[in-house]
């Protein structure tokens, strides 16, 4: 769900930021990979605020919101990579709490 969450997102995105470039400049032949690393260009002082919250999200064990776990991706895989593991676990706990019987009957 989360990924396909990050999906529609991207789509979005996308087509967004291309459609405003077509209609300012008219010009094709900008790759969309350039036009998304723009969208996360960020100064050092906004790098480390942005940072150190997802850090406390992760820590805290809240959810990240799509385009803090597409910055992930962008800038730290390994962190995205370890934060898709968890909420995959998270996910399966919650399966398997919704299926599991109560003590009470």
């Amino acid at each position: 769900m989360l990924i396909n969450n990050l999906n529609l997102l991207f789509k979005q995105y996308t087509k967004q930021t291309l459609y405003k470039d077509k209609k300012q400049t008219g010009n094709k032949n900008d790759s969309i990979k350039d036009k998304i690393a723009d969208a996360f260009d960020y100064s050092e002082a906004e790098e480390r605020k942005l940072n150190a919250s997802i850090a406390a999200k992760i820590n805290s064990g809240e959810k990240l919101t799509p385009k803090e776990l597409l910055y992930l991706q962008k800038k730290n895989p390994i962190l995205y990579t370890k934060m898709m593991m968890m909420e995959r676990k998270r996910e399966m706990l919650k399966q398997r709490l919704k299926t599991c019987r109560s003590k009470k009957r």
